[in-house]
């Protein structure tokens, strides 16, 4: 058995709604649990700080992120406006329609080792793998089509993220993450995590890297982009 089946999990920092220090990030995260309803959303959820980024203009982009029973709600964020104190506008790309269990079948451990196997690793990790319980919405297969096609729809799932780096050498320099279905152990998505590219540029993986960017529906204008790489 390769000696790195047995992962030390490194915990991944809860997300758990604790009330902010700022005024500001206290401030947006009642405007949001106030509007729940109004958001598609229900008392099941909260929102824990992420950032403040303060622009040139005198604005406050407060962005929050989404759980659900707890549980983080991967790629679930709102952002939060605010100008002279006052609320400006909402950008959300939250999830919906979330109706399960998030109590898992799998541990931790066991989710790290359904990575691994996927992984196949040559040689050693560089740091531990980490794991985190979260609820994700991902394209689940549902039906065979008249030509024999697999037909999907996205379904929510309590996974466990997992994230693992190889660096050794040019054939192992891989950064790699994946959802494990938290009941099953099935390797539910993998994409690169592994910045290929220079900021303003894309990288190789499934997922954006460094210079990321997706959609959300803000209140006042419609449709408009979201930095999803400005977390740091």
């Amino acid at each position: 058995m390769h000696t790195n089946l047995m992962l030390a999990l490194v915990a991944a920092p809860a997300l758990i709604a604790a009330a902010p220090t700022n005024p500001i990030a206290l401030a947006a995260q009642q405007h949001l649990s106030a509007r729940v309803w109004e958001l598609g959303l229900d008392r099941d959820h909260s929102f824990a700080l992420k950032n403040i980024h303060e622009d040139e203009a005198g604005g406050s982009h407060v962005r929050l992120n989404q759980s659900y029973n707890g549980v983080p709600v991967y790629q679930g964020e709102a952002i939060v406006h605010y100008k002279n104190g006052a609320v400006t506008g909402l950008t959300d790309a939250l999830v919906r329609g979330l109706k399960l269990s998030t109590n898992p079948t799998l541990t931790a451990s066991e989710a790290l080792a359904s990575a691994h196997t996927a992984l196949a690793p040559k040689g050693e990790y560089n740091g531990a793998p980490t794991a985190e319980l979260v609820v994700a919405r991902v394209d689940v297969p549902v039906k065979i089509g008249r030509n024999g096609e697999e037909i999907t729809a996205q379904r929510a799932v309590l996974a466990y993220h997992v994230h693992a780096e190889l660096e050794n050498g040019a054939e192992e320099t891989r950064h790699m993450d994946y959802l494990v279905n938290a009941h099953t152990g099935a390797i539910l998505k993998s994409w690169s995590t592994l910045e290929t590219g220079k900021p303003g540029g894309g990288s190789t993986g499934g997922i954006p890297g460094t210079a990321a960017t997706g959609t959300g529906k803000s209140q006042y204008s419609g449709t408009v982009s979201l930095d999803t790489t400005l977390a740091t």
